[in-house]
């Protein structure tokens, strides 16, 4: 974090861009194009990491979602003259 400047021209907000890349998205690139991946490349770098970020968010977030009940309730245990149902398969 920085101080914010008091004049009113130099005030800038935070974008998504500003996470994402560390600068705004709208800012002008440099003319100079060199090491600039190939367009094929850039799109199959772009997917690959597109497909592992959705690949990791849901093996390590999603699950954390979904309730399980049955193991996390403490259930009474069973105590000496407690009624109980029983249901067994017929031994034919």
């Amino acid at each position: 974090m920085v101080p914010v400047s008091s004049h009113p021209s130099l005030v800038r907000a935070l974008t998504p861009g500003h996470f994402l890349i560390g600068s705004s998205l709208l800012k002008i690139t440099d003319s100079n194009h060199e090491g600039y991946l190939r367009l094929a490349s850039r799109c199959h770098l772009i997917q690959t990491i597109r497909q592992n970020f959705w690949k990791g968010w849901t093996r390590d977030y999603l699950h954390h979602l979904q309730r399980r009940p049955r193991w996390t309730r403490l259930d009474p245990e069973l105590q000496v003259g407690e009624l109980i149902y029983m249901k067994v398969q017929s031994l034919h």
